[in-house]
């Protein structure tokens, strides 16, 4: 992925944010990172069609209540399910990845999208996605999101 890429990445998932949460957020480097994030929940959808791949986003699992309460329009201190939570972090999920497509491929081509899934992953994903180079990470209103935007073919 080249440097532009990335900055368009960045645009597109803040835009969004801001958008459908409210939310305000900017990138940040690995070495503003001040630890790995604890408690955290692991949302991916793949797309296929003229070309194939799969964007990852990883939220700190309270941030998700926060993201629901935004964009369902209620208040932050109303108990929210998780259900809830984690459907507004997969639509947030979606949107951001039709979005990223059609930026990045126009608007002709036609691309399958599975649903938003919810990962349980091992322990040490986060070390390992932390890890990736295309991984990008994002400050959120003093949150920590950490997105992948990957193109196989």
């Amino acid at each position: 992925m080249n440097p532009n890429d990335q900055e368009t990445i960045s645009n597109i998932f803040c835009e969004v944010l801001e958008t459908i949460a409210f939310m305000f957020g900017e990138p940040i480097e690995k070495d503003e990172l001040e630890s790995i994030p604890e408690d955290c929940l692991v949302s991916e959808m793949k797309y296929s069609g003229d070309k194939t791949g799969t964007l990852t986003m990883i939220v700190q699992t309270e941030m998700c209540l926060e993201i629901s309460a935004s964009v369902l329009g209620k208040d932050f201190n109303e108990a929210l399910q998780m259900v809830k939570a984690t459907d507004s972090v997969k639509e947030l999920l979606n949107i951001t990845c039709g979005r990223l497509l059609t930026e990045f491929f126009g608007e002709e081509p036609v691309f399958d999208l599975s649903v938003p899934e919810i990962l349980d992953p091992d322990e040490n994903y986060i070390t390992r996605f932390l890890e990736d180079p295309e991984m990008m990470l994002f400050s959120v209103d003093d949150w920590i999101v950490m997105l992948k935007w990957s193109v196989d073919s």
